[in-house]
C-alpha cells in the first residue's frame, strides 16, 4: 500500500501552527526546517503543493541527526527515513490544516529528497545512512525490488553473496587472498532496506591462522592498515573509471590498466538484468570519506570494457607464491582474489631470477594475455614484469 492524499485525513487541534526552529533550506518559504511538534523535535521537508497550502513529510530527528546533517554525515533522505512519518498540509503561515499519520514504507519514494543531497557546506555526495557515514566500507545497492518492508529471497540472496565475494576481492591484501572467512572477516552491520546497505566494519582476524599462513609473525595493524588502504585506493580507481565512463565507453587504456577493478565489481555494477539500478560505494579511513556512484549506464560499460580488455594485455598486481623454473612460470595471487600462472620465455625468466626480489611473497605487476579459468587463470606475458 502507498499513501496517497486522497486518503482520509485526521484534522488538528484549533491553532496548531509550526514554528521553525532552524530553517536549513528556504525559497519563497522554508522548504527543510526542523521544529517542535506535538512535544517532539521533527524535520520538515515540503515535497508539494495543494491549491493554497504547502504539503511536508515530517519525521522525528534528534540532535545527533541535525549534527550529522550539518557535517555532512547524512543526507536530507536518510534524515527522514522512519518507521513513522506524518503528512501535513500546511497553510501559508505554517498552520495545519489536515494531516496523516504514515508508515514509512508507504510514503512514495518518488517523492522524498533526492539520494545523497545534503544540506549546508556539503550537498552532494552526503550518505544516506549513519552506516554509510562510520563503515569502514559500504554498498548501497538500490532497484525497484529493494523494499522498506522486504523484497525476494532470492534477490537478497544473490545480491548479498555478490557483494560478501567482491568486499573481499577488493578489501584483502593480496598476500591474505583466498583466505577463508575462519581467518579473516569483517563486522557487518544490519544491512538496511529499502535501498539494501552493506557496511563493514573493522575486520576480523584470526592471527594464528594468519601466522601460520605466512610462516612470519603478523602485525595486525599492518593488515588492517593494509585493508584500509585497499579500500580508499578501491573507490579512487572506481571514480576514475565512472569519469571515463561519463565521457563515453571506457577508453582501453583505462580497461587494461584498471582490469583487476573491473574484475571485481563486474557481478555487483548495476545493469539491465540484476534487478540493481545505482549503486553507490563508500569508504571511511581515518576520518576522510570517498565515495563513488554506479548507474545503470556505467554498470553497463564496464562489463562492455571488461570483456573487450580481455582481447588485449591487461595488467595484473598480486604476489609471488610459487616459482617453477623448469616451465619458465611463476605463480601468482592477484587482487582479484584468483589464482594467476604467469608463462614467460627463458630469456626474461632468467632476468627476472637474477632480480633479488623475485621470492616468494614479494608483490609483482604483470602485464599479459589473461585466460580465464575455473581454478586458475592463465596470463602469457608481454612485457617485463615490475617487482614491488
Amino acid at each position: 500500500m502507498t499513501w496517497s492524499i486522497d486518503q482520509p485525513a485526521e484534522l488538528p487541534p484549533s491553532n496548531n501552527q509550526i514554528v521553525p526552529e532552524r530553517v536549513f533550506y528556504e525559497f519563497d518559504g522554508p522548504l527543510i526546517f526542523s521544529a517542535k511538534s506535538a512535544f517532539v523535535d521533527t524535520i520538515f521537508f515540503k515535497f508539494g503543493e495543494n491549491d493554497e497550502n504547502s504539503l511536508y513529510l515530517a519525521a522525528p530527528i534528534t540532535d545527533m541527526i541535525i549534527a550529522s546533517m550539518l557535517k555532512g554525515d547524512l543526507s536530507v533522505r536518510g534524515a527522514l527515513m522512519s518507521d513513522q512519518v506524518w503528512v501535513l498540509e500546511l497553510a501559508s503561515d505554517l498552520t495545519v490544516e489536515r494531516y496523516w499519520t504514515v508508515q514509512g514504507e508507504e510514503f512514495p519514494g518518488n517523492l522524498l529528497p533526492a539520494r545523497r543531497t545534503g544540506v549546508g557546506a556539503i550537498t552532494s555526495g552526503v550518505p544516506d545512512s549513519f552506516d554509510e557515514a562510520t563503515a569502514l566500507f559500504a554498498l548501497n545497492f538500490q532497484g525497484d525490488k529493494f523494499k522498506r518492508a522486504g523484497m525476494p529471497f532470492g534477490v537478497f540472496r544473490t545480491v548479498i553473496q555478490n557483494a560478501h565475494d567482491a568486499a573481499r576481492k577488493i578489501l584483502i591484501p593480496a598476500l591474505l587472498a583466498g583466505t577463508r572467512s575462519a581467518t579473516l572477516d569483517f563486522e557487518l552491520t544490519e544491512p538496511k532496506f529499502s535501498s539494501l546497505i552493506v557496511a563493514l566494519k573493522q575486520p576480523i582476524l584470526d592471527v594464528g591462522r594468519i601466522t601460520r599462513r605466512l610462516k612470519t609473525d603478523v602485525q595486525v595493524d599492518v593488515i588492517s592498515d593494509a585493508i584500509s588502504e585497499n579500500s580508499v585506493h578501491f573507490v579512487h580507481d572506481m571514480d576514475e573509471i565512472a569519469s571515463s565512463a561519463i565521457k563515453g565507453e571506457i577508453t582501453s587504456a583505462v580497461a587494461q590498466e584498471k582490469f583487476s577493478i573491473l574484475d571485481q565489481v563486474s557481478d555487483i555494477v548495476p545493469t539491465d538484468e540484476n534487478n540493481i539500478s545505482e549503486l553507490a560505494i563508500t569508504s571511511n579511513v581515518k576520518g576522510s570519506r570517498s565515495s563513488v556512484v554506479i548507474g545503470e549506464d556505467t554498470g553497463e560499460k564496464i562489463l562492455r570494457a571488461r570483456k573487450l580488455a580481455m582481447s588485449s594485455p591487461v595488467t595484473e598486481h598480486g604476489v609471488i607464491i610459487q616459482v617453477n623454473g623448469k616451465q619458465s612460470t611463476f605463480l601468482i595471487q592477484s587482487t582479484r582474489g584468483k589464482e594467476v600462472t604467469c608463462a614467460t620465455d627463458a630469456g626474461t625468466f632468467k632476468a627476472l631470477r637474477s632480480d633479488g626480489r623475485f621470492n616468494l611473497g614479494h608483490t609483482i605487476r604483470v602485464t599479459g594475455l589473461l585466460s580465464l579459468r575455473q581454478r586458475r587463470d592463465y596470463m602469457l606475458l608481454s612485457q617485463m614484469p615490475t617487482l614491488g
